[in-house]
């Protein structure tokens, strides 16, 4: 099987990339360098300001035709 994958693909930590041999990639491979480094920490940072954010909205799952304002939202199934 051959997986296409756009854009720039990166592994950190370590630099072990299962299955390169099959991927198709339009982008730069970044093993364990700083620009996987500096995407691993952006990504950890922004996970956390999310996960921080008060107060959440519970909503429901259906969001249908539904306008929401900027803000932190779950829902009570836990999907949406």
């Amino acid at each position: 099987m051959i997986i296409n994958v756009g854009g720039n693909v990166g592994v950190y930590p370590g630099t072990a990339f299962t299955g390169r041999a099959s991927t198709t990639i339009s982008g730069n491979v970044h093993l364990a360098d700083n620009a996987v480094i500096k995407a691993k920490d952006d990504l950890v940072s922004a996970y956390d300001d999310a996960a921080g954010r008060k107060p959440v909205t519970r909503i429901p799952s259906e969001l249908g035709e539904t306008s929401l304002k900027p803000g932190v939202y779950d829902s009570a199934d836990g999907t949406f």
